[in-house]
């Protein structure tokens, strides 16, 4: 599964560790809904980017 980063705080969207939909099964990033923000910093999902798994920052 992959990881996005914010880039203005930081925060870490991990894939095998985000939100579920209806069915139980995960919310890829790229599928999540267009009124979804960044949790830390409010930003849209436009200001994240794929993020290398060993980076340090904070998570979901």
């Amino acid at each position: 599964m992959k990881h996005y980063s914010c880039t203005v705080c930081g925060f870490i969207y991990k894939e095998e560790n985000a939100e579920k939909d209806h069915e139980g099964k995960i919310i890829e990033f790229l599928d999540l809904p267009p009124e979804w923000n960044c949790p830390n910093c409010g930003v849209s999902p436009d200001l994240f980017e794929e993020a290398n798994e060993d980076e340090p920052s904070e998570e979901l």
